[in-house]
């Protein structure tokens, strides 16, 4: 062998290595993220589901876990198995919803009060189970096959010393409404292995025809398998068969000894889709299926399980170091994303997971947010691949659209507001037009990662019919200036669901029709010039480049004088709502962005610190919130502050379900915006991650490009973006003025660079189909750049740490309302004592919210004439120029949801200098004994407000009072204030802050 062949074999097996390494690793966050309980837990009824229980699944079969101290439960959900409209339609309010097929219990009778242990294993995609009492221990390991067609498998161990009898109940239940029952029936069958079974057939629904959706009835049949080892010992096999008006069930009796370990395989079978009104009997097939059965079969299949979820795992990662929170958070959504996906079925929708038939929002597809909400994180995060039944749901609903466009008496589509899988399930629009080209929004993202032609060939109809609608409705609407000049508007369309005064240039559907043209223009020229026949020509292309010209643009308003965007130019109201799709501009329609006009920026950014509460008062916001905020690097320490509060106290799942179940996996989108950008045309790395360390791998970028990078130190290091599709790349230097060396997989220099010096160092280059790419700094990096804040996260001491009772305040909460389906409702909140703390003046978070955070206050006292202060310990000594005071900003936090309109007066609102010392002075030490004073003012007022009496509310004060000074070397900051300023809040003299921020010299 020549020596060259033995360098190239010890290239290969150390390549070998680095994957396994690198798997390894990969293995090790996933582990630290799994959450162990010690509690049993009941699965709640409705959609906290996820929140509280273990969830799993295959994109098809959906599995809930509850349990109680010496059972498990398994409710087997479908998402395909739905029951029809029922009479009592006006009682729940659905026309058709999911439906349980069946449930399983394993009872342990001998154990009347064992110690429970409990794992979800988010790697391999197990839950692992453990009871244990004196001598007598049963470990379960859950799995739900994600590549095997509808089979849930318990592995069971007898790790203790006793024997240990069990009962198996697979059971199915009568429906609820006697006027609708269900056709149920539970047997045995001894010949194809001692299979217990259950089937269950839905109601006969009312006769109707809606827009082609025809009536239905599935029928499913579930059934259970006992497998044993060789020398595993049934002691008992005894069966009973129960049946009374509610539910039908099949027991056995098994006892496993110490030592041994059975699988209980679990099937369900159902008619699935299409719909129709005589299903085929689902059961013969069952129990030939579950014939076939044996452990090498069951093994077999969690082996291939494993390996699924091992290259799932793979496709991309995140490493956050410390920010385990963030993690979890990041993990636990894309695992609910692999088990609500499965390529060739059809996605888990609102609720997808359910322990009862009467699922809130019925479980179906709603399309003004929820459904697409899914799949924000899938294009970033590099699982493409299952978006598949997002597109299945898409094409479905477009034959609904186009029906319902063609009894419109206009062309395209018209989508309603829900599907479910082969029917129409809600035939109203809710006063929205919008809710087809808010699903392409999910498919132009679609185009723009992944460039892939034939996909877009396959799904380019449904584009079609969204541009014939709207290309209809904005000719019709065109408004003509009396200067003879025109625009587009947008007319009889809400921008949200109730907004029945906002139908007139809403700004979500601005907002979609300028993204949505813009694609439209890319993927109609690329499919052209494949050679592709798209029906659309060059006087389309002019048309719809017309309409971006002439687009009105997005409404705004005024609000506690801040220039802001509207919700429609009907109203000029800028807080309809607590929801947050007054931002649609910035995400997801990725209009607006750090490379806009600066004043665009700016509204758009006021418009988020205006309403603070999104971040945290509103279930569906999380989705997007952060996404938003993300997108206009809105200070990144108060956006992780926020995001670890509203997270905080996450379950077995790592999921919080957020409004509608799977929807909150869109804050992987969250998570991948804060790490790397691309929507502005180029890739822009760790634009909002203020921590020093952290590292992604593979994460997709618009532009089919696969891109792994690591900031280290707080210093961003040479990163690799790997070619799908052979495009050019754009990258923003991450290392200021330097510029960039970028070298192919073969260490070639790239030499065709060119830059844009209007929005930075871009460099662009031309990149190979399947080649990576290195790109590193001409010039030596700093072994570490330290964050500008010194004062973040460090410690503080105060004079005194007042923190409040409870105190009660009136809220209009449209969120239980709406949760309940109720109107008008209110709920008294309590704002927490740990709200307030000295800790939230270095914890990231300037302005105040009514959960989470409130800032510091000292005692309260009766007169101003008293002394209070806060020092700050830096951690060590730094060369300092700047203190950022910011003052506590209460009036934000407590607004309620509906102010007046159309514009929202400074008045209304305490945004005040509420505590802020009156008399004071700041003072910085190297060691905490020998004091240099900076600033000292004496019955200070803000400069910009001019006002001299503290009981006077200054417009719009919020943001930093700024004392510079020249740089010096300091540990320690000191403020202390000797006159105080009354509170409004509290009705006494208090020094109060909402942060303080310590300016490093080295910061220009």
């Amino acid at each position: 062998m020549k020596y060259k062949d033995y360098i190239l074999i010890i290239i290969i097996n150390f390549a070998s290595l680095l994957v396994w390494a690198q798997n390894e690793d990969l293995k090790k966050i996933i582990d630290r993220c799994s959450v162990t309980v010690n509690t049993p837990r009941k699965a709640v009824d409705g959609f906290l589901t996820m929140d509280n229980s273990p969830v799993m699944g295959n994109g098809n079969l959906m599995i809930t876990v509850g349990s109680t101290q010496n059972s498990l439960t398994f409710y087997l959900g479908k998402t395909d198995f739905w029951r029809d409209k029922c009479h009592e339609k006006e009682n729940d309010g659905w026309q058709s919803a999911l439906v349980l097929p069946s449930s399983l219990h394993i009872k342990m009778p001998g154990f009347s009060n064992a110690a429970f242990r409990q794992t979800l294993d988010m790697y391999n995609a197990e839950i692992v189970t453990v009871f244990s009492e004196a001598e007598s221990e049963i470990k379960f390991r859950t799995v739900t096959p994600h590549e095997a067609d509808n089979f849930l498998i318990n592995e069971i161990s007898n790790t203790g010393k006793n024997p240990v009898g069990f009962l198996l109940e697979t059971t199915t239940l009568q429906y609820r409404i006697p006027t609708n029952p269900f056709e149920i029936l539970a047997g045995k069958h001894i010949a194809k292995g001692n299979i217990a079974w259950v089937t269950r057939k839905t109601h006969v629904p009312p006769v109707y025809e809606e827009y082609g959706s025809k009536n239905f009835r599935m029928w499913a049949a579930t059934g259970t398998k006992v497998l044993g080892t060789k020398s595993t010992l049934i002691v008992e096999n005894k069966w009973s068969f129960s049946t009374d008006d509610n539910d039908v069930k099949t027991t056995s009796q098994i006892t496993i000894l110490p030592g041994e370990k059975i699988y209980v395989v679990t099937k369900v079978n159902s008619t699935g889709i299409p719909v129709t009104m005589n299903p085929e009997n689902p059961l013969p097939a069952l129990l030939d299926d579950l014939k076939n059965m044996d452990n090498t079969g069951a093994v077999n299949l969690i082996s291939s399980h494993r390996k699924w979820w091992g290259n799932y795992w793979n496709k991309s990662y995140i490493d956050l170091k410390d920010e385990r929170l963030v993690e979890r958070v990041y993990y636990g959504a894309l695992y609910v994303f692999g088990c609500a996906n499965k390529v060739g079925k059809y996605p888990a929708g609102c609720n997808g997971w359910p322990v009862i038939d009467m699922v809130v929002w019925g479980g179906d597809y709603h399309w003004n947010y929820n459904h697409q909400a899914t799949y924000y994180g899938a294009f970033s995060s590099n699982r493409v691949e299952l978006t598949e039944p997002f597109d299945r749901t898409v094409n479905e609903a477009n034959i609904f659209g186009r029906r319902h466009a063609q009894k419109l008496g206009v062309p395209g589509t018209v989508f309603f507001v829900a599907t479910a899988p082969g029917h129409l399930n809600e035939a109203q629009t809710i006063d929205q037009r919008t809710h087809a080209i808010e699903t392409a929004m999910n498919q132009i993202n679609h185009w723009h990662y992944t460039y892939d032609l034939e996909w877009m060939k396959k799904n380019y109809d449904f584009m079609k019919d969204v541009a014939d609608y709207w290309d209809f409705d904005l000719l019709k609407n065109k408004e003509i200036r009396p200067n003879g000049t025109y625009r587009y508007v947008v007319v009889n369309s809400a921008p949200m669901e109730g907004a029945h005064n906002d139908r007139f240039n809403g700004i979500t559907g601005i907002a979609f029709l300028n993204r949505f043209y813009k694609g439209m223009i890319d993927i109609t020229t690329e499919l052209n010039n494949s050679g592709f026949n798209t029906g659309k020509n060059e006087k389309d292309l002019s048309r719809w480049n017309d309409f971006l010209l002439n687009m009105s643009e997005y409404p705004k308003s005024y609000a506690y004088g801040r220039k802001v965007f509207a919700w429609s130019e009907q109203s000029l109201n800028p807080i309809l709502t607590q929801q947050d799709w007054i931002l649609y501009p910035v995400f997801p329609t990725e209009q607006v962005n750090l490379s806009s006009n600066p004043e665009l920026l700016k509204i758009a950014r006021n418009t988020l610190v205006i309403k603070p509460q999104y971040y945290v008062e509103w279930l569906n916001n999380p989705t997007q919130i952060f996404s938003i905020a993300a997108r206009l690097a809105h200070h990144p320490p108060e956006i992780l502050e926020r995001f670890k509060a509203y997270f905080d106290g996450l379950g077995i799942n790592n999921f919080k379900s957020s409004g509608s179940n799977t929807e909150n996996t869109a804050i992987l989108e969250s998570i991948n915006s804060m790490l790397m950008q691309s929507q502005e045309g180029f890739i822009r790395l760790f634009p909002c991650w203020h921590f020093p360390d952290a590292s992604f791998y593979k994460l997709r970028s618009t532009g089919a490009f696969l891109v792994s990078a690591e900031k280290r130190y707080g210093v961003i290091q040479p990163f690799s973006v790997f070619s799908e599709k052979g495009r050019e790349c754009s990258v923003l230097s991450p290392w200021g003025d330097s510029d960039l060396i970028v070298t192919d997989e073969n260490g070639n220099i790239i030499s065709n660079i060119s830059t844009n010096s209007n929005s930075g160092k871009i460099f662009s280059f031309q990149t190979k189909l399947g080649s990576t790419y290195k790109i590193a700094s001409k010039k030596e990096l700093p072994s570490e750049i330290s964050y500008w804040n010194a004062a973040l996260y460090n410690k503080v001491i105060t004079s005194t740490d007042y923190q409040p009772e409870e105190k009660s305040v009136l809220h209009d909460n449209q969120k239980y309302a709406e949760l309940a389906r109720l109107d008008n409702t209110s709920e008294t909140l309590s704002i927490q004592k740990s709200n307030w703390g000295a800790t939230k003046l270095t914890d990231g978070t300037r302005i105040n919210t009514s959960a989470g955070h409130q800032g510091w206050t000292s005692n309260l006292h009766e007169n101003e004439n008293n002394t209070e202060w806060v020092t700050i310990d830096l951690g060590k000594v730094d060369s300092i120029k700047s203190i950022h005071l910011w003052p506590l900003d209460h009036g934000d936090a407590r607004q309620h949801t509906h102010c007046s309109e159309p514009f929202v007066n400074s008045s209304e609102i305490d945004q005040s200098f509420d505590g802020f010392p009156y008399s004071f002075h700041i003072s910085v030490s190297e060691d905490g004994t020998t004091w240099n004073e900076v600033a000292n003012h004496q019955n200070y007022s803000p400069p910009a407000a001019n006002i001299q009496l503290s009981e006077q509310k200054p417009k719009d004060t919020t943001g930093p009072e700024v004392f510079d000074f020249a740089p010096r070397p300091a540990r320690f900051v000191k403020v202390e204030a000797s006159k105080l300023r009354k509170t409004r809040f509290f009705g006494k003299y208090a020094m109060q802050l909402a942060e303080i921020e310590v300016i490093r010299s080295c910061v220009n």
